[in-house]
């Protein structure tokens, strides 16, 4: 996931928060190291058509951050868990299984997990609860494999938190919040970025663009589109449409609660995209095989290069997504595989 929100200096109304040295640390230097890379990269966007390499997962689905090309009724006391993407079959909300079509095509796959989503029981969250994601992620050649658990706030207005086990050690550290119109905590690394590029790096923020649920999202394809367009710009015709757009909605679908019509509005804008191949058999990060639906660059320097999402053969739930060649961080192959989604009442609670 690689989500690359960093450690704050305090909290409002005076209350200290984790304390920040006088040089970065180990989570701080990456973290520069990879808001560089995506100020560089979105500012050759402008005058480049190449498919943009991700630089963090949340910068997709959570764009206030960066301006331009870089800005993606529960029970009382009680945690839901949402969606478990273990490989096995799901319990529809109705139920019965939905009548899936062969799975023929890329957009026959992508059609049937619109299905299984739709099937599913609706929830909604309370402002202050947040969104509880744990998936297990490997950037070959950078982070190594990590088990991620990350706890997003429903209303974007609560500080998170973020727990990284494996790669490089473990960490701790909290997720950005937008407080009083400004991001907190604001990390010094990305400070140093604001000062530095001011016209493309902002740490202002409105709480729905750092929100883990998101209720004014469309359900509609052609909605969902064009709001896609608005919030990440992300624009049919432009080179690279196809590979942002995969990244940005299975950031979504990994680390938000997107209702069952928000997610099949995501899958069936997807099966409209053209280029993406079926995959008939693919396997995520911990071996659990089904069908996959991959995008393969064709241009530029990382021709070659895949993205490819992972369903459940039998019940179409989501299993993780992969990628090859130079599309991760540091030209890292990779990928990532979800293996649970739950709305919580606390940061750092389990469901």
């Amino acid at each position: 996931m690689s989500t690359i929100h960093g450690a704050g200096e305090g909290t409002p109304g005076g209350h200290p928060g984790p304390a920040v040295g006088h040089t970065l640390g180990g989570f701080e230097e990456r973290l520069l190291a990879e808001l560089k890379q995506v100020v560089v990269q979105h500012a050759a966007a402008a005058t480049h058509p190449e498919p943009r390499r991700r630089a963090g997962r949340a910068w997709a689905a959570r764009p206030l951050l960066l301006t331009g090309a870089a800005s993606a009724a529960l029970a009382a006391g009680l945690a839901v868990v949402l969606t478990v993407a273990s490989g096995g079959a799901g319990r529809p909300g109705s139920g019965s299984s939905p009548a899936f079509a062969p799975a023929t095509t890329a957009a026959a796959v992508l059609h049937n997990a619109a299905l299984a989503a739709l099937a599913e029981p609706a929830a909604i969250p309370r402002p202050g609860q947040f969104v509880y994601s744990k998936v297990y992620t490997n950037e070959v050649g950078w982070s190594g494999p990590m088990i991620v658990q990350t706890w997003l706030s429903v209303s974007g207005t609560r500080v998170g938190l973020q727990s990284q086990t494996g790669g490089t050690g473990a960490e701790t550290h909290p997720e950005q919040a937008c407080v009083h119109g400004r991001v907190f905590p604001a990390s010094r690394a990305l400070r140093i970025l604001a000062r530095k590029y001011p016209s493309r790096v902002s740490l202002h923020c409105t709480p729905a663009g750092l929100a883990a649920y998101l209720p004014g999202m469309p359900a509609r394809p052609a909605a969902l589109r064009a709001w896609l367009e608005r919030r990440n710009q992300i624009r049919p015709g432009r080179g690279g449409t196809a590979i942002d757009l995969l990244w940005v909605t299975g950031s979504m679908l990994t680390t938000h609660y997107l209702t069952p019509a928000q997610r099949a509005a995501v899958y069936e804008v997807l099966a409209q995209t053209p280029g993406l191949k079926i995959v008939p058999k693919a396997a995520n990060l911990l071996g659990r095989t089904g069908v996959g639906v991959r995008w393969t660059l064709r241009v530029g320097p990382n021709k070659g290069s895949t993205y490819t999402l992972v369903f459940n053969r039998t019940t179409y739930q989501l299993l993780g997504e992969n990628w090859t060649g130079r599309l991760g961080l540091n030209g890292a192959s990779g990928g990532e595989a979800l293996v649970k989604l739950a709305i919580v009442n606390k940061a750092g609670q389990l469901p």
